[in-house]
């Protein structure tokens, strides 16, 4: 039953080609239609490197690829735009995280181009990904202090922007985790309290918190604090505790130059302020010689951001990837005009 089922559908399939055949070559070419229908006059002469897609769709942060995310990571692609404005043969070229280059090519699948009748043949752009909140790419550093000073002869503001003005107590200090505080802010408790002849604390009461949370670990700070017995203690006692927390990026992406010898020979006054981190790639060990090389052509925006990277050569493709990496993360200084075709090396030594 199969194979008479399989030529009635090819018979059915040449009728239509018979029938729609004749009408098609009557009427204007694919390329007339879509000049008529897709054609903007004013951008009918606009060069190929000026076009961008009328609609430029973005597939969602894919959830899959955060556990392996940097803060930003950065798909290169390659593609043609048929004469009806649908994009074709799409490739990812060059990715920092591979994990999103499906992403990428998805989102680029879905883009639209207008007025192109002849057609654009190996169009070229990247898409960043950026990790939103704290994400894996970071990780907290916590830092608790304490300076303790007499209230009779200072007041807290004065001990606050000047610490000399009383003694340290930072081992009385610790971190409460438990409390909430939002990256790179800084919480600060003023509290009061005496000290008895036997040489507890006691009495303390709170003279300055917005957290309640950080007022109470203070507090039980200060009465794990020991003095030594006196006969009539002491009064009137104050304690600063500051709470600092701060989000650190986990290994730079882009490390400090000295500016100064970081310039361009095209464009003296370009100068790099940070290159891009680059890994040596453990797949290449095997096919690679003592020193591999990678070259790119790219430009610079005005802010500094590289864009717009080509390959020029290289000594082993294996490399490619986490050389196209380094040099997509590093920054120049902002400039009032950016640059055009500077060029990059980026060197893998292998050691023995």
């Amino acid at each position: 039953m199969l194979k008479p089922l399989m030529h009635a559908f090819a018979g059915i399939c040449g009728a239509l080609f018979m029938t729609l055949a004749p009408e098609s070559a009557a009427g204007a070419s694919l390329q007339d239609r879509v000049s008529e229908e897709y054609c903007d006059p004013a951008l009918a002469d606009m060069p190929d490197r000026d076009r961008v897609p009328l609609e430029r769709h973005q597939e969602a942060y894919p959830n899959k690829c955060s556990a392996s995310a940097r803060p930003s990571e950065t798909v290169a692609l390659r593609f043609d735009v048929r004469p009806d404005g649908v994009t074709d043969r799409i490739e990812a070229i060059y990715s920092t995280n591979r994990c999103f280059s499906r992403s990428a090519v998805r989102s680029v699948a879905r883009w639209k181009y207008s007025c192109v009748p002849e057609g654009l043949k190996g169009v070229e752009t990247t898409i960043t990904y950026q990790l939103e909140g704290e994400g894996v790419g970071y990780h907290n550093e916590y830092d608790a202090n304490c300076t303790i000073f007499g209230l009779s002869k200072h007041d807290w503001k004065s001990v606050s922007a000047d610490a000399s003005l009383g003694v340290s107590c930072k081992s009385n200090a610790v971190y409460p985790v438990e409390c909430k505080q939002p990256s790179d802010s800084v919480v600060m408790v003023v509290l009061r309290f005496d000290v008895s002849p036997d040489g507890d604390v006691q009495n303390i009461e709170t003279l300055k918190a917005k957290k309640e949370c950080f007022a109470d670990r203070a507090a039980k700070s200060l009465e794990r604090r020991e003095y030594a017995a006196t006969k009539a203690g002491y009064q009137n006692i104050g304690a600063i505790f500051t709470y600092r927390k701060k989000k650190v990026l986990n290994g730079p992406d882009c490390l400090p130059v000295d500016i100064s010898e970081a310039s361009s020979m095209t464009y003296p006054n370009l100068k790099v302020s940070c290159r891009g981190v680059f890994r040596y790639p453990e797949k290449c060990i095997g096919k690679a010689e003592s020193v591999e090389t990678v070259t790119f052509l790219h430009d610079v925006s005005p802010g500094g951001a590289v864009q717009n990277i080509r390959l020029k050569e290289t000594t082993n493709e294996c490399f490619e990837n986490e050389a196209w990496t380094s040099v997509i993360r590093s920054r120049y200084e902002p400039s009032d005009s950016g640059g055009k075709d500077l060029e990059t090396t980026i060197t893998f030594r292998l050691e023995q």
